[in-house]
């Protein structure tokens, strides 16, 4: 399904995220009666303008039912948890970002994949642990998305596990 993030009734609560809320999208509790996980369903995420949270998970089941797509609208979302964790995508867990800008003010934890669309940037201003995750481009031909390493803005360190694999980005 499709979700606007300005609409309240589209998280719990009933009120959107605030700039000091951790967001964290998570499907492991959408099991069927017997326990087992729904079938793989895509989740997409609008940003119709510039939000900031402190901090953003991409959750849910070992199996990687959860396919998140977050199309920012030419908008940034900005994840502001600067020394700390700001940004995670759990393994088997997938974020697509598109038609905007992700600025991640912290930490991150890739285990899943991250996948940036030609249109979309990504800038990690903090440590960023790629555990056996996935960087990948969906662009096809000479687009190609922006990754953004600004380790001298916050002195962050680049980690990387023998299982991680970057696809179509440099």
């Amino acid at each position: 399904g499709v979700y606007r993030w300005d609409r309240v009734n589209n998280w719990s609560g009933d009120a959107t995220p605030e700039a000091t809320d951790d967001v964290v999208l998570d499907r492991s509790s959408a099991d069927d009666e017997d326990g087992s996980p729904h079938s793989p369903h895509g989740v997409t995420v609008q940003v119709r303008d510039p939000e900031t949270v402190q901090s953003l998970s991409i959750a849910g089941h070992e199996n990687g039912d959860l396919t998140t797509t977050f199309d920012l609208n030419d908008n940034t979302l900005t994840l502001s948890n600067a020394g700390a964790t700001a940004f995670e995508i759990e393994t088997d867990q997938s974020l697509t970002i598109g038609q905007g800008t992700l600025l991640i003010i912290g930490n991150s934890i890739i285990s899943g994949t991250l996948i940036i669309s030609a249109d979309a940037n990504v800038v990690f201003q903090g440590n960023v642990d790629f555990t056996g995750g996935t960087v990948m481009s969906d662009a096809d031909g000479s687009d190609v998305p922006t990754i953004t390493f600004d380790a001298a803005a916050a002195g962050a360190n680049i980690a990387v596990d023998s299982g991680m694999s970057m696809d179509g980005v440099v």
